[in-house]
């Protein structure tokens, strides 16, 4: 899977075909990227999500999320998520930036929330609100038969893909390309790692 070790520079369809790979493929290391917004602080805040969903034609990197958990609350005030995928194996980082975009109601969130499994569905039941200090360990999640009424929490996050920057360790010398969407297409070009 190296894809800098060729002279040609990759295009974008080499990255959508890893990460829609990691969509259906739970052992890909691309499955579980870590992502970063702004804090409300400022502070950059990052977290391991699970990709759902990776549309090359819309440039679109999807996740989903509890609307009360504070990446959303963060996204809110600054619309803008940045990505980092790591396959250790083969020593390659993408890194992906760009807009980011909520949906809470809409077709989208409906075919969402009808391909999810009851247990997960109950992931965004949970009482109370995510990051809310507890008294003792626990996860707040309430019996199987709750979990439709985790509906009114599940959020759809939509990362607008902008910039992809890809590195490939090697031991004769790393290589790094970035691919930047300019207009109404992707330029490419070697940069120093």
């Amino acid at each position: 899977m190296s894809l800098l070790d060729a002279d040609a520079l990759p295009t974008p369809y080499d990255i959508w075909a890893l990460w829609s790979r990691a969509t259906v493929d739970t052992r890909s290391p691309f499955r579980t990227p870590t992502i970063a917004t702004v804090g409300l602080d400022g502070t950059p805040e990052a977290r391991t999500v699970v990709l759902r969903d990776a549309q090359q034609a819309e440039r679109r990197l999807v996740l989903h999320s509890d609307s009360r958990a504070g990446k959303v609350r963060a996204l809110r005030r600054h619309p803008t998520l940045a990505w980092h995928f790591w396959n250790p194996r083969h020593r390659l980082q993408v890194r992906a930036s760009g807009p980011a975009r909520l949906h809470r109601i809409g077709p989208v969130v409906d075919t969402a929330w009808a391909a999810l499994s009851v247990h997960q569905q109950r992931t965004y039941a949970a009482s109370p609100a995510p990051g809310t200090p507890l008294e003792a360990p626990g996860d707040g999640l309430p019996d199987l038969e709750l979990a439709a009424s985790g509906r009114d929490h599940f959020c759809v996050i939509e990362g607008i893909i902008q910039r992809i920057d890809i590195l490939q360790l090697r031991r004769g010398g790393h290589r790094r390309c970035v691919l930047q969407w300019v207009g109404s297409e992707w330029t490419t070009r070697w940069v120093v790692p």
